[in-house]
């Protein structure tokens, strides 16, 4: 199974991969962990892939005379362009291969890179994470909202996980019943909107079931398992 962790810069990605490479290592599965962010500086795992093998940022800011943020999109440039040269290295067998996305989110999803890696990897699953420490009742409805669009873009299903919920108290709105009672008790203009938002969202074929885990103590992980593979199943019910 080929999964890939998408979400905003900070909410957990590549701490993900390594304690859920781990913790699948344990329960017997084959793992292959895949870095496809250029500008990391530091990796909490040994990748099996790293992009930053083929491109190296520094020196692509040095030679193009390019700042931070329009090397890393010169990267992803680059990167589509060669896809035929860096695929195979991505055909790895294992049981699972983590596939640890760009720190700018934005790059992979809303540019042409994401849906072409995609594309080629074939029955990939997506994996949308959220940092819990800035998660309230309307952000919750924004993470599910995020990751059909990110189904949308990328033409594959996607999990909604809130990460780091070992640092915060227990998120009790996770379901919709819950998510609508603690919406309306919400102030401001966006009220409305969230509790329309959530009632659509909850009537697409692929119901939106949010996981809660953590990457420091394991916690979710099953879930999270189990809510993978039932993306498989067309009668896989994510409620």
């Amino acid at each position: 199974m080929k999964v890939l962790l998408i979400g905003p810069a900070g909410s957990g990605k590549s701490l993900l991969t390594r304690s859920l490479g781990e913790w699948l290592r344990r329960g017997g599965y084959s793992v292959a962990l895949v870095n496809l962010d250029p500008a990391c500086g530091y990796l909490p795992y040994k990748p099996d892939f790293d992009i930053r093998s083929f491109y190296d940022i520094r020196k692509i800011m040095r030679k193009e005379k390019l700042g931070p943020n329009a090397a890393v999109i010169r990267v992803h440039e680059l990167l589509s362009n060669n896809l035929e040269k860096i695929l195979p290295e991505l055909k790895i067998e294992r049981d699972f291969i983590l596939i640890d996305t760009s720190g700018q989110m934005e790059l992979f999803v809303f540019r042409e890179t994401g849906p072409k890696i995609v594309e080629a990897l074939k029955d990939a699953v997506g994996i949308f994470l959220v940092d819990a420490t800035l998660m309230n009742p309307i952000d919750l409805v924004t993470l599910k909202l995020m990751a059909q669009v990110v189904r949308l873009r990328l033409n594959v299903p996607v999990v909604p996980v809130i990460t780091k919920v070992d640092l915060v108290p227990e998120i009790n709105f996770a379901n919709s019943a819950q998510l609508t009672r603690e919406i309306r008790k919400q102030k401001g203009s966006v009220v409305d909107l969230a509790l329309a938002l959530n009632k659509s969202l909850d009537g697409f074929d692929i119901p939106v079931r949010v996981i809660k885990i953590s990457s420091k103590t394991c916690e979710g992980f099953g879930e999270l398992l189990s809510t993978l593979y039932e993306t498989y199943c067309e009668c896989g019910d994510l409620t």
